[in-house]
């Protein structure tokens, strides 16, 4: 089966939005053929359902994915995609007419179920779509360490019934960008600090 991209971000919205057109990131995606569309992926704390967010844009890409959701969770639907994120889109992909969509995921959603979920949506996504797991930190606080993240990454690989038990329900996305890449190994890992050594951004994708 053909896999979009993945890609899974540990970071603060600020600190991606001053990443650079030299940032391992940015590389990352302006290596990537015929992208037109970013689904994000991320969790909201004060959803019970799944929400997806989309542009006019993104109108046909968000039916379909409504449609693959609703067979796991509630799903509520709004045309409507925070400037911040299409911003980043723009960062990110510059150069491309690219539509964005949001997918929110209930922060109460088991971390033992996201990487099914990832699996599943993966099948038939169409081709041309790029899927970021967004694990949005507060300004200050501390982005998953690479340590975290590979040690999740051997683990939910290393079973033969995949368990994330152990694994914080704050980190439940690398989950979804493990299922969502077919339980492969990374082809990057990312890691960003600031001039006084602080972590800002951490990172890993398949493509």
């Amino acid at each position: 089966m053909q896999r979009v991209p993945v890609i899974y971000l540990s970071s603060s919205m600020e600190a991606l939005l001053r990443i650079t057109a030299c940032s391992p990131v940015s590389q990352w995606f302006a290596a990537l053929p015929d992208i037109d569309a970013l689904l994000v992926i991320s969790r909201s704390p004060e959803r019970r359902a799944l929400r997806i967010c989309h542009s006019v844009a993104s109108a046909a890409y968000a039916s379909k994915l409504k449609a693959k959701c609703a067979a796991v969770l509630k799903v509520d639907v709004q045309r409507h995609v925070s400037s911040r994120l299409t911003l980043l889109a723009g960062l990110l992909l510059p150069h491309r007419s690219v539509s964005v969509m949001e997918l929110h995921v209930p922060a109460d959603y088991p971390a033992v179920d996201y990487q099914q979920f990832g699996a599943q949506l993966a099948e038939g996504l169409a081709p041309g779509l790029a899927v970021m797991c967004f694990d949005r930190q507060a300004s200050r606080a501390s982005p998953a360490s690479q340590q975290e993240m590979l040690a999740a990454i051997r683990q939910l690989q290393s079973e033969s019934i995949p368990s994330a038990a152990g694994i914080p329900e704050t980190r439940a996305l690398i989950c979804a960008a493990v299922g969502l890449a077919g339980s492969q190994a990374p082809s990057r890992i990312f890691d960003s600090r600031s001039e006084s050594g602080r972590a800002v951004l951490s990172g890993c994708a398949w493509a």
